[in-house]
């Protein structure tokens, strides 16, 4: 498949003309509140952290016989691991459409073998308008 150049690089021109025509560009927005909303959750408070080194106190103590670390504000192993899985699956769940998003995109990326199909127009045609013209000059 021939290759069109676009402003930003190289890119596979019968993939470039579908996604023309399909790919919803405001998915990257939704994308980047999808990784704003993980990012808090993470991040503030340091809740995830904090669950995260009461689990590991919990196991250590459990499965290495270390002493038992500070306030553990779960009665039990398996109902953090429980509540931290299912927060991780949610994320996942979230990003997963983020990934096949992205990967339309790099779908984009051209085969190295293809010969370039021509300068990057914003107009449909003036490519191959501008080419005739200048046959029929040589001409």
């Amino acid at each position: 498949m021939p290759i069109k150049q676009t402003p930003y690089g190289p890119v596979d021109a019968k993939v470039f003309r579908r996604l023309q025509d399909s790919f919803e560009t405001m998915k990257v927005l939704y994308a980047l509140d999808a990784i704003d909303q993980i990012r808090y959750d993470i991040c503030e408070p340091d809740q995830m952290r904090e669950s995260f080194l009461q689990l590991h106190q919990m196991v250590h103590h459990l499965f290495n016989g270390s002493p038992p670390g500070g306030r553990i504000e779960h009665e039990s192993v398996w109902e953090l691991a429980d509540e931290l899985s299912i927060t991780l699956s949610g994320y996942i769940e979230a990003l997963e459409p983020i990934i096949e998003m992205l990967d339309k995109l790099v779908d984009l990326a051209p085969d190295p073998d293809e010969e370039l199909e021509g300068a990057y127009d914003d107009e449909e045609g003036d490519d191959d308008d501008e080419e005739e013209e200048a046959q029929n000059d040589v001409s």
